[in-house]
């Protein structure tokens, strides 16, 4: 399957819209008389969307001001392929799109618009057209209303808005005025017969030309009976008629094959039926008819499609006029095909209330009449299929009465032809249709673009601008050199120097755009203090920053005075008794106001000696720090170190040697320092492996200490224990020197086990039976010891009855017995010990017996795993509904 779309010469129409009525202020306390042509037509060339700019090949007609339709005829893609769906509309891309708008500004052929451009348009490939839309208070349409002839590039269109009333006392008649129909094929020869192909190229003269629709004109499939979308296809060779254009409804098939060869269909297709629909929002022409195909130079053209007629306003009342947009009718032929009829046009109507019912057509086209009288040979040709129904737009919820019928099909009109009165294989056109709910495209969004905020700033040297471009994206700033970041909406600019920065940009239709900032520089001070920040108290020293022309200085000091050269660049400050100062120095640049500001922080030292912090005791090891008052130029230990603290490892006594910035030298007091030895503990344990049945053992110290805190968190020099594991002390001794020590005690891994089960037992009631518990395996069971074991056994009470009920406890449905008992020394597997039970009727028929609990009281602990038994009730009779059994 190919796609219909090339270079223009042909082009289709379309109305973008959104029915939004804009009452208008009226320009007349009366009704103004309205007739002929009153619109201004212009093809648009190109557009700039991201400007909202049309390219016009006329401005004449246009004034800044106007009210326009922008609106695109043409462009749809069809189906290419030489079947039966050549024509079907495979995209409708921009074709059908139209808007209302106002014109800003008209500069040479460029045309900005004052509102912003909405719909996507095709100007480049496509037949798009502006309209100027004349604005009326009170219309009265005094004679009849017409548009330029559509030509190809621009025309067809009748538009108007009013804010109060229409009168329809005269005709708006667009009928004919839309998509041109299809011309005759240059006489052929006897070879173009039986032509069945779709399409052919323009020069072909084996088939006619297509009527013209909205697709875009294509040489290579011009002619042929393949409809042009909504045009209608050309008849085929041998002198098939054309076919009808359509709009609302399809197009008919034209005449068949003249009767000298096999009378097929080879006349050409109808339009396709446009689809109209309040959400696509599109309007069109009606489609041309397809021209008849000639060999005798008797075929003739197909015929024009209806126009638009756009009215918008607050009422329309019907009185002696009507509202027309018919297609038209295609010529009488002879011997040769006749074409198609044009397709019905579209009316649109936004308005808020219909009066006195208004006539309304937008009908098909008569298909072309053959009238051919060469009787001899009596040969039957070919005539036109009628054109399809036009369409009906509007802003209500029901379309008004209106008629949109199919054209008619032609016939033959020889009365000596076999086939007289008969459309000889031609076909009417089909009723059109409309939409309703649909909203005209006016936007009142004034066009805008995001352009930076402030576009000059000054600033000092070191200072920062805020650049502000909101509402875009892309950003790329140049140049980079002074920006935070060069690729965001806000950068804080803060060039060295007088910079104008240019940024790149795009908005949110991806529109392209650059602005550009400026920011001016001013020199800014930057002083800098020079001068010592270590003083003595009660000693003047000096400080000094660099000149700065035209500037006035201001000194500020605290923790001393200034004695000299407040505002200049030199000041002299005698120094109190600290600890501490600050000098501040503001330089303020005369004119701009640019100011620099700097600071120094002064640490006075006070003429006394320094003191040493951190003497005392510690353990051997450890290490004490002994630290002198800070504040002097240089430390000399007793040791040697320079620093103001120093970490000692060793008794001794210390003192040390301070040396201020003014050069004041003092020593200070000595601090001894003592260093005591680090105790020593050990854990000793009673047993040194834990029993995996457990036990007790006893982890004593070696000593006593001041104090003593097990891992456990006990406090005693003694631990009993009852488990494996790691156990650790810490003590501190009276010197307050701490040590460490830790004991693991491991546990048994191997510990004894035993499995027991209870074997599955039958009887009958009244039986005594024995349930046995046996040892099925075990391991590593002592000779002796482990032999007095007590275990408990769960069952159905209704079943069963301990025949020893002295250990017996009934818990509901569930006895529970107690049993003691010894298993023999050596004893590893088999019977354990025997349960007497007598059996009963019981509720049900068997009975889980469970060993609930079992354990040895002496010697070692044993592991114990048990499985289940079960007892079932033999001899059970049910018959009758009562529960028996056989004695």
């Amino acid at each position: 399957m190919g796609i219909y779309s090339g270079i223009k010469r042909r082009f289709i129409g379309c109305c973008t819209g959104i029915f939004l009525l804009c009452f208008l202020q009226s320009v007349s306390l009366h009704a103004q008389n309205v007739s002929g042509v009153i619109n201004s037509y212009a093809r648009v060339v190109d557009l700039d969307t991201c400007l909202n700019q049309l390219f016009l090949d006329d401005v004449a007609g246009f004034n800044v001001g106007d009210r326009v339709l922008l609106i695109q005829m043409n462009g749809v893609q069809i189906d290419l392929s030489n079947t039966a769906s050549f024509g079907n509309v495979t995209s409708y891309g921009n074709a059908g799109n139209y808007e209302f708008g106002n014109i800003a500004e008209i500069k040479g052929l460029r045309v900005t618009l004052k509102n912003k451009i909405v719909r996507l348009y095709d100007a480049l490939t496509s037949a798009v057209q502006l309209v100027r839309v004349p604005q009326y208070g009170d219309a009265n349409v005094s004679s009849t209303v017409n548009p330029l002839q559509w030509d190809g590039i621009k025309g067809g269109v009748v538009v108007f808005e009013a804010s109060g009333n229409v009168t329809l006392n005269a005709d708006i008649n667009v009928s004919g005025m839309g998509f041109r129909g299809g011309h005759n094929a240059i006489n052929g020869s006897g070879r173009d017969t039986d032509q069945l192909n779709y399409s052919y190229e323009i020069f072909s003269d084996s088939a006619a030309e297509k009527g013209e629709g909205i697709a875009t004109y294509n040489t290579d499939y011009e002619n042929g009976r393949g409809p042009l979308a909504n045009g209608g296809g050309g008849g085929n060779g041998h002198n098939g008629g054309g076919g009808g254009g359509s709009n609302g409804g399809a197009g008919g098939v034209g005449g068949n094959q003249t009767s000298k060869f096999a009378p097929l269909a080879v006349g050409g297709l109808g339009g396709k039926a446009i689809d109209y629909t309040a959400a696509a929002n599109r309007i069109f022409f009606g489609g041309g008819g397809g021209a008849g195909h000639q060999v005798n130079a008797e075929g003739t053209d197909g015929a024009y499609g209806g126009g638009i007629v756009i009215i918008r306003s607050n009422t329309l009342t019907g009185a002696n006029g009507r509202i027309v947009a018919n297609g038209a009718d295609a010529k009488p032929a002879g011997a040769s095909g006749a074409g198609g009829g044009g397709g019905g046009g579209t009316i649109v109507l936004d308005v808020n209330q219909i009066n006195n019912n208004p006539t309304l057509f937008a009908n098909g086209g008569k298909g072309g009449d053959n009238a051919d009288t060469l009787t001899i040979p009596p040969w039957c040709y070919a005539p036109g299929g009628g054109g399809g129904g036009g369409a009906i737009v509007v802003k209500g919820p029901s379309i008004p009465p209106s008629t949109v019928a199919g054209g008619n099909a032609g016939i033959v009109t020889s009365p000596a032809l076999p086939c007289y009165n008969t459309t000889y294989g031609a076909a009417a056109g089909v009723k059109g249709g409309g939409s309703w709910n649909n909203t005209i495209t006016d936007e009142n969004v004034l066009f805008t673009y995001p352009q930076i905020a402030i576009h000059s700033f000054t600033i000092c040297a070191g200072d920062f601008a805020q650049l502000e471009l909101p509402g875009a994206h892309g950003y790329v700033w140049t140049p980079s050199t002074g920006l935070d970041n060069n690729t965001i909406e806000n950068p804080k600019a803060s060039p060295s120097s007088t910079t104008r920065y240019s940024v790149s940009y795009l908005d949110s239709r991806n529109c392209a755009f650059q602005d550009t900032v400026l920011v001016n520089v001013n020199p800014k001070p930057n002083p800098k203090i020079t001068g010592t920040n270590n003083v003595c108290s009660g000693q003047t020293f000096y400080y000094n920053i660099p000149p700065f022309s035209g500037a006035t200085y201001t000194w500020t000091v605290t923790g001393g005075n200034i004695l000299t050269g407040q505002g200049t660049e030199t000041v002299g400050i005698l120094w109190g008794s600290g600890p501490s100062g600050q000098i501040v120095v503001d330089v303020t640049a005369t004119g701009t106001g640019c100011f620099g500001k700097d600071s120094m922080t002064i640490t006075i030292n006070p003429a006394i000696a320094a003191t040493i912090s951190g003497g005392g005791t510690i353990c051997n090891g450890d290490t004490l720090t002994l630290t002198a008052t800070p504040g002097y130029a240089k430390y000399i230990w007793s040791n040697g170190d320079t620093s103001q603290s120093i970490n000692v490892t060793t008794a001794g006594n210390y003192f040390v040697q301070t040396i201020s910035s003014g050069g004041c030298t003092m020593y200070s007091d000595t601090v001894p320092v003592v260093v005591h030895p680090i105790p020593v503990v050990s854990i000793n344990a009673s047993a040194p492996i834990m029993a995996d049945t457990g036990g007790i053992d006893t982890l004593t110290l070696s000593a006593k200490f001041t104090s003593e805190v097990w891992s456990t968190g006990a406090k005693t020099d003694t631990l009993f224990i009852t488990d494996s594991g790691t156990y650790s002390i810490s003590i501190t001794d009276s010197n307050g020197c701490k040590a460490q020590a830790s004991i693991f005690i491991p546990r048994d891994i191997h510990p004894p086990t035993i499995t027991l089960s209870i074997d599955t037992v039958s009887g009958a009631p009244c039986d005594i039976i024995t349930i046995p518990i046996r040892i099925d395996t075990s391991y590593n069971l002592p000779p002796s010891g482990a032999t007095v074991y007590i275990t408990e056994i769960t069952f159905d009470q209704s079943l069963l009855m301990p025949m020893d009920k002295s250990n017996y406890v009934i818990k509901g449905r569930w006895g529970t017995l107690t049993v003691y008992g010894t298993r023999p020394d050596n004893q590893t597997q088999g019977l354990l010990q025997g349960i007497r039970f007598g059996v009963a009727l019981g509720d049900s028929v068997a009975t889980i017996i469970r060993i609930e609990t079992f354990a040895f009281s002496n010697g070692k602990k044993v592991r114990v795993y048990t499985y289940n038994g079960l007892f079932k009730l033999a001899d059970i009779c049910t018959q009758g509904g009562a529960r028996l059994f056989a004695e």
